[in-house]
């Protein structure tokens, strides 16, 4: 029983974080080009709810 519980567990973690990484891709691909590897792009992640989503996530 212990067995099933840490795969369903598991299982919803990978989910969760696969959903994560695809707020965050979509919220960073909506960003300017040109503020790539600056530390405005962060700042304006920063201010994204959905950036901020994936991040609590």
């Amino acid at each position: 029983m212990a067995t099933v519980v840490a795969v369903v567990a598991a299982l919803a973690a990978a989910c969760c974080f696969a959903v994560a990484a695809v707020m965050q891709q979509a919220a960073a691909a909506s960003e300017p080009e040109n503020a790539s590897l600056r530390p405005r792009l962060f700042l304006g992640l920063l201010r994204r709810p959905l950036w901020l989503a994936g991040a609590e996530m």
